[in-house]
């Protein structure tokens, strides 16, 4: 799928409750909204969303995210291959987004070297998913890969920036 980032717009996490698990062991995770599986690795962090659709983190990017008493998460501290409630961080990270219209479907390729599908038949995407990737000093770039989110997710979780 071809991304023009001259399209996107910058947007803003809101705050939202989802779960983590750091693991313990090799497991494998299937996401039905993006059609992906994931394959998790001893001491990978996987997150799971508001529509119960898991992915696999960076450790870095687990700053994002907080305890539900707005504590840090320590991985030290928790158990292995169990659910654990957080939330997101207030934050003023910015997110580069384009939606794709949910007439046209593609696939783009993560940073780990997932494939994810975007609109893909048989799930509701709202208006289309969105193609995200990270700022870099107030652009959007692709250096660093992008990823999918489902349109009816987007509406929960992001916001444009104001």
């Amino acid at each position: 799928m071809t991304i023009n980032t001259n399209e996107m717009i910058p947007c803003v996490s809101q705050n939202y409750e989802l779960d983590v698990m750091f693991l313990g062991k090799d497991q494998d995770f299937y996401n039905p909204l993006e059609d992906v599986t994931y394959n998790g690795h001893t001491g990978e962090i996987v997150l799971r969303g508001t529509c119960g659709e898991p992915w696999i983190i960076p450790s870095k990017k687990l700053s994002k995210y907080e305890m539900l008493d707005g504590t840090p998460i320590d991985p030290d501290k928790l158990p292995k291959d169990e659910w654990i409630r957080i939330r997101t961080r207030v934050s003023s990270s910015v997110t580069w987004m384009v939606q794709v219209p949910v007439s046209q479907t593609g696939e783009v390729k993560t940073e780990r070297g997932d494939v994810l599908q975007c609109n893909r038949t048989g799930v509701d995407h709202g208006d289309g998913d969105w193609i995200c990737c990270a700022d870099d000093g107030g652009k959007p770039t692709l250096e660093w890969g992008c990823w999918v989110v489902n349109g009816v997710v987007q509406k929960r979780t992001y916001q444009p920036l104001k």
